[in-house]
């Protein structure tokens, strides 16, 4: 079997699960203080089960070069959700693009600070044109390195566009 499964990072960002994390907790109190016990239970464990899923959450793309598909999906514990599948006959290639990022810092006194950097963004592209994005990073020879083993087992080049 000829898959190749890519985790293209979390579906909520840090802030957002420390968020739910205490939102979770802070309903969790509230239901030992206000429901009785034998309800409590049962709502606690289901509030409980809210932090493992959100905590679990990718985003994933999956290649099988044996049914030649492309399968992109929200992983949610072991839970495939929203399976987009598209078809190819061959793969052309994994490029990377080189994006340039910005951001500027407002502080009260009216200074404005730029800050400038770039990432890497990597694609593969399909027969038809058609490209999917594969995953990013700051560390050129860190992305490199990852994408050489998936490229080697998909058995096509990565080409760097800088």
């Amino acid at each position: 079997m000829n898959r190749v499964r890519i985790n293209q990072g979390r579906i909520l960002s840090g802030m957002y699960i420390l968020g739910i994390l205490l939102l979770t907790l802070f309903l969790i109190a509230l239901s030992f203080n206000y429901l009785p016990e034998l309800l409590a239970i049962p709502v606690v464990i289901m509030l409980g089960l809210t932090f493992p899923m959100v905590w679990s959450s990718f985003y994933i793309i999956e290649i099988d070069t044996q049914s030649k598909t492309i399968s992109e999906y929200i992983w949610i514990m072991t839970f495939k959700i929203n399976v987009e599948v598209t078809r190819f006959d061959s793969l052309e290639k994994i490029f990377v693009n080189q994006v340039g990022l910005s951001q500027n810092y407002h502080q009260y006194s009216g200074a404005v600070h730029e800050v400038r950097s770039r990432e890497f963004q990597a694609y593969i592209k399909i027969d038809t044109g058609e490209k999917f994005y594969l995953v990013s990073g700051k560390n050129k020879g860190a992305l490199n390195k990852s994408l050489n083993s998936i490229a080697q087992k998909l058995k096509v080049p990565v080409i760097w566009n800088e």
